[in-house]
């Protein structure tokens, strides 16, 4: 303060309103490109629905069952 012949309190409401500037410039900014990002997703997402089929189908699995035949019991 002996520096700046300028008392806490100025400094605090001249730095209280530059944040208040800033906030006025830069919220309108941010809002604005979160949209272009919404926009250019949804874009993209149109754009995959147009491929429809699958290019890799995997193959059927089949099971095959061994039968063993056991030897007739004598009685």
């Amino acid at each position: 303060m002996l520096l700046t012949q300028n008392s806490l309190v100025d400094i605090l409401n001249s730095g209280k309103k530059q944040l208040s500037e800033l906030k006025k410039s830069l919220v309108p900014a941010v809002v604005n490109g979160l949209r272009e990002l919404k926009e250019k997703k949804e874009k993209r997402r149109g754009e995959n629905t147009k491929k429809e089929r699958r290019d890799y189908v995997p193959p059927p699995i089949v099971v095959k069952e061994e039968f063993k035949e056991e030897p007739a019991k004598r009685l």
